[in-house]
């Protein structure tokens, strides 16, 4: 429920991304990989999956990133540099809730691009804002929560998208936990362990 609705309605209701655009998602846990979905669904033609576990990246290719890159071995700002031929991307989507990794979504933008913040952040954190890039490069910060959804008709929507085979929701269980086993779930979730985690009785 909130991991689909989240991640595809923060790209198609919250930033509205357009056909043939660049895509970051910072964060690549179940909402994140939604995040990705979306992007293809919008017809993005360049999808950037950043996350610090590699698995996660490679889990990330299978539901449409085009591009990977693990901040933590690699230098993010260059490789997206290349890509997007110098300018950044048109869409970041923050999907973790940290104070680095917002920074790091609003750096990403190019110009006139929009900076997505999807992940849940402590009620004291905060971000400095270099404000000549928001009225200079007209760079923008969208807030988005669940997918800024409308549930009368967006849950009908996302249940025909998988009925035809259009979105993935069974591949985004990467793990299976006993209630019994509850807390190695958590431990899991805490750690990168799983993508997104599923308790059966």
């Amino acid at each position: 429920g909130c991991a689909v609705v989240t991640g595809v309605g923060a790209v198609l209701n919250t930033a509205k991304v357009q056909p043939g655009s660049s895509v970051a998602v910072v964060g690549i846990g179940g909402v994140g990989l939604n995040v990705i979905q979306g992007a293809v669904l919008a017809n993005a033609t360049t999808i950037i999956a950043i996350d610090l576990i590699d698995s996660k990246l490679e889990l990330a290719k299978k539901f449409g990133a085009t591009h990977t890159i693990n901040p933590g071995k690699e230098n993010y700002q260059e490789i997206i540099n290349n890509i997007t031929g110098g300018i950044g991307v048109d869409y970041s989507f923050e999907v973790i809730g940290t104070p680095k990794t917002s920074q790091m979504a609003f750096e990403i933008i190019r110009r006139g691009g929009a900076a997505v913040m999807v992940g849940i952040a402590g009620a004291q954190d905060t971000i400095p804002l270099p404000l000549p890039q928001v009225s200079g490069m007209e760079k923008r910060i969208l807030g988005c929560y669940y997918g800024s959804a409308n549930f009368m008709t967006d849950l009908k929507i996302l249940l025909d998208l998988y009925k035809k085979g259009r979105i993935k929701v069974m591949e985004l269980i990467t793990k299976h936990y006993s209630l019994k086993e509850i807390n190695k779930g958590f431990e899991d979730l805490k750690s990168g362990g799983n993508a997104r985690g599923v308790i059966r009785y």
